[in-house]
């Protein structure tokens, strides 16, 4: 059966009818809070962003992670977020609309964040449209690393890599990998909760979502901070090592130069990093380090042993429409 626009919103209206934010009316009011205002939006494009193999319901949800993810990495308290669905005819139906709308719950369930509106329209392919508002007490930058602060990720790196070359190309990987690596693409996490506890605790001079690959990522924030970037190891699982080697695959390419992680990279003082650590503990979070803030000029090199040659990691990684 084929839906309409206003049958559509319907089911929107329908599967957020429990939450506490209305969605009757042509706006959204939010009330008032303390603090600064965190505004992201982030577009989901069937063409670009949803590899063979993804479902239309992880794709909405994937949608909504996106933007929700660059506003995890500031610490920010998201306070709502409107999606606006461009759909081709094809998939106007009551089957495909439902998956959709339950993507989108799935999010919004998931990371404790109201739907306050959206829009429908007509287009060639899927897009999805994703708008947030936050809250911060504290705000950082990708700007903020000063000198002698850790590199640290919120999680582990590599397995997006795998799992795109594998629903994109149709690559062989390791067996004891392809769960997770499949998991990290159609189901990524951020981690908001490790984000804020970090930042209102003052341990993290910058910070930067990692959905664009980890070398973009480092040396857009060498720029803004005006710094050099040592990478010493790379931010990944004892096993996703070990099968790399045994697969003959190249981890420093996997790592760098993936994207989709939706990770925090973040600057962490030093004197800060055991209360860091203590926080990650608490929540059963693991923080990974893997180099330091040097100063020089703003580049990012890789170095795993003291007193070997460095090598430049060059800004590679997902920009559309290179």
């Amino acid at each position: 059966m084929k839906l309409n626009e206003i049958e559509i919103i319907e089911k929107f209206r329908s599967a957020f009818q429990l939450q506490r934010k209305d969605l009757s009316d042509d706006v959204a009011f939010l009330g008032e809070w303390k603090g600064t205002t965190v505004l992201k939006a982030d577009m989901f494009v069937q063409g670009t962003d949803m590899p063979p193999g993804m479902t239309l319901r992880q794709a909405s949800r994937k949608a909504v992670v996106a933007c929700l993810s660059d506003l995890a990495c500031k610490g920010a308290e998201p306070i709502g977020f409107v999606v606006s669905l461009a759909l081709p005819r094809k998939l106007a139906t009551a089957k495909d609309v439902k998956l959709l709308v339950a993507g989108v719950k799935d999010a919004s369930d998931e990371f404790g964040v109201p739907l306050v509106g959206g829009d429908v329209n007509e287009s060639e392919e899927l897009v999805i449209d994703c708008a947030m508002m936050g809250r911060v007490v504290r705000q950082v930058t990708r700007g903020g690393a000063a000198q002698g602060d850790l590199l640290v990720t919120t999680g582990p790196f590599g397995y997006s890599s795998l799992g795109l070359k594998h629903l994109l190309h149709g690559s062989s990987i390791p067996t004891a990998l392809k769960k997770k690596a499949l998991e990290c693409v159609l189901r990524p996490r951020p981690r908001p909760r490790l984000c804020k506890e970090l930042i209102d605790a003052d341990c993290v001079d910058a910070s930067m979502d990692s959905s664009d690959g980890l070398a973009i990522t480092l040396n857009e924030m060498a720029l803004q901070s005006d710094k050099k970037l040592v990478v010493t190891s790379l931010p990944a699982d004892r096993s996703f090592m070990e099968n790399c080697r045994s697969w003959t695959l190249n981890p420093l390419e996997l790592v760098m130069y993936g994207g989709e992680e939706y990770e925090a990279v973040l600057s962490i003082p030093r004197a800060k990093w055991q209360e860091a650590k203590r926080i990650a503990a608490r929540l059963n979070e693991a923080l990974y380090s893997f180099g330091f803030v040097a100063e020089g000029e703003h580049e990012v090199v890789y170095r795993p042993t003291p007193g070997a040659k460095s090598s430049r990691i060059d800004p590679k990684g997902w920009i559309h429409l290179q």
